[in-house]
């Protein structure tokens, strides 16, 4: 489980717990009431406490009249006892009440109280909670870019592996007659892909001239190569009509005849590739059938 997780996990059961706690400690007992030993007065319960109401007494008496009258005299004084012990009673009753309802307040007042504690203990809990899982939200949108830049460098690495590679070797100039009025010359330049796809849609555009020389032509070729497989090398033969005017200035001292080479291609990934490389050879070097190169470069094409 992850750190992020741990975290969430822990806040969730410290919820659980603080409310399992909470809720033990607030559940309330029901409010009881004292017991007396008091119960409501009954008829048959009640007697008159009087001298002259004691059964001894009261069959003593001869005359009849007097008795009853006595009888009913008691009879009278154990209701109004009756009654004042029942008054008694309920008024204890009342009293018990308002103890129990004062009781029942201070468990709501407690109850409430802890209910507060919970509430905060929820609110933490659950920011908590929430802070932990931002904190996984960016934990894993750093891995998601981690991974997502690993698979760009992996694929990036692929290409670089992969891709086709030309380099220019064999490249030779000579003169193919030398009495031919214009002067030819051909200019043979062979390019190997060592790279480990093919280069497709390959094409070359060249310039040729000869400098110093402001006013004379320049000579542009273009042509369509070949799918170049890899390990293989394809030769271009490039024919130069030189003019008089062009054949002395080259036969000059410090003159020399350039060529400039482009060879565009795509790779197998679709992108497209422009191979640079500039040649030269002066009249002597025509003569020995030696060209030489300067400046390559193979970069994206535009």
């Amino acid at each position: 489980m992850s750190r992020d997780n741990r975290g969430i996990a822990i806040a969730a059961a410290a919820a659980v717990a603080g409310t399992a706690a909470i809720a033990a400690l607030s559940w309330p007992d029901p409010p009881t009431l004292k017991r007396y030993a008091y119960e409501e007065a009954r008829p048959g319960s009640v007697e008159g406490r009087g001298a002259n109401c004691l059964p001894s007494r009261l069959a003593a008496i001869q005359d009849l009249v007097e008795a009853e009258r006595q009888r009913i005299a008691c009879a009278k004084e154990a209701e109004e006892h009756r009654l004042q012990t029942n008054d008694l009673i309920q008024q204890t009753r009342a009293a018990d009440a308002a103890a129990a309802q004062a009781e029942i307040a201070k468990q709501v007042a407690w109850m409430t109280f802890l209910q507060t504690i919970g509430g905060f203990l929820t609110l933490t809990a659950a920011a908590a909670a929430a802070f932990y899982a931002r904190e996984a939200a960016r934990e894993g949108r750093r891995a998601a870019d981690a991974a997502e830049k690993t698979l760009a460098h992996s694929a990036e690495t692929a290409r670089v592996e992969l891709r086709p590679y030309l380099a220019v070797e064999n490249e030779s100039v000579y003169q193919e007659d030398e009495e031919s009025i214009p002067r030819r010359i051909w200019i043979r330049v062979g390019y190997n892909n060592t790279g480990a796809t093919p280069a497709l849609s390959g094409m070359l555009h060249s310039e040729a001239w000869v400098e110093p020389g402001v006013d004379l032509p320049r000579h542009t070729l273009d042509l369509t190569v070949a799918t170049l497989l890899p390990r293989s090398t394809q030769h271009a033969n490039l024919g130069l009509n030189l003019i008089d005017e062009e054949l002395e200035a080259l036969q000059q001292e410090g003159a020399r005849l350039k060529f400039d080479y482009e060879l565009t291609f795509t790779d197998v990934f679709g992108e497209k590739w422009r191979h640079r490389q500039t040649f030269y050879a002066s009249w002597e070097d025509v003569l020995a059938k030696n060209l030489f190169t300067e400046g390559a470069e193979q970069v994206v094409a535009e």
